[in-house]
């Protein structure tokens, strides 16, 4: 029993010109990797009515977060124009207009208040 205890704990021999053997308990650290491609989620969303600029009310109120102030008076402008076309859209989304409008009322950019 205790030679057996000794043999583990024994230093391998290594021999001139041979490779140093791998190690028992030695991790593979290959591996691969694949993307995830989904189609539909690079498909726009074409339910609803769309600016000249093929944006919908959604991606214009988002962008009113963009940190860019031309960004912010471009999604206003194209808020305005959407709203002129379809009166309907301002029943639908209005408190999340009010909400999102009146956070840019008091915004940096003189442009950007104006807009709003």
């Amino acid at each position: 029993k205790k030679k057996k205890r000794q043999d583990d704990f024994q230093k391998v021999k290594l021999k001139v010109g041979k490779k140093k053997p791998r190690a028992d308990n030695a991790t593979n650290t290959n591996f691969r990797t694949k993307g995830i491609y989904l189609p539909e989620q690079l498909k726009t969303d074409t339910s609803g009515p769309i600016t000249n600029r093929q944006l919908g009310i959604n991606d214009l109120l988002s962008q009113l977060h963009h940190y860019n102030a031309n960004v912010k008076h471009g999604a206003l402008l194209g808020l305005r124009e959407l709203l002129l076309v379809n009166p309907s859209l301002l029943e639908q989304h209005l408190s999340r207009l009010l909400s999102e409008v009146a956070a840019v009322f008091t915004d940096k950019d003189a442009n950007v208040r104006v807009a709003a």
